[in-house]
């Protein structure tokens, strides 16, 4: 599991990774194509054959491989193109989300039933 934070491994030290809570409020601002040489996750380098593609949830540029996974989110109407890590980060969301409510519904019931099948207390 990799932190909510952690960014790209080959992005350039000027590349921000937004926090993911941001991506049900803002666009994230895409870096420069001109800035990227490279793929931010698997460094291959672009070129006529290697196209850059930015994720819409932190921005980065990565080539089709890299990007190539849909995600949906509040902030877009529709599923959007996401690098491989925010769509692990997405992922990562849902199921501590899905834990979450479980861990919840356990623990109401626990609450709410009652010792002596008997009782009605």
């Amino acid at each position: 599991v990799m932190s909510l934070h952690e960014s790209p491994p080959f992005a350039p030290p000027s590349f921000a990774f937004p926090d993911a809570s941001l991506w049900c409020r803002e666009q994230p601002q895409w870096f420069p194509d001109s800035k990227a040489k490279r793929c931010f996750q698997c460094n291959s380098i672009f070129n006529v054959f290697t196209r850059r593609h930015h994720c819409r949830l932190c921005g980065g540029v990565f080539c089709d491989q890299c990007c190539r996974e849909k995600v949906r989110v509040p902030l877009f109407e529709r599923s959007q193109r996401a690098c491989v890590i925010c769509k692990q980060k997405v992922r990562d969301i849902v199921h501590s989300g899905q834990e979450l409510l479980k861990t919840q519904r356990n623990n109401a019931e626990l609450l709410f039933t009652p010792k002596d099948p008997s009782s009605p207390c």
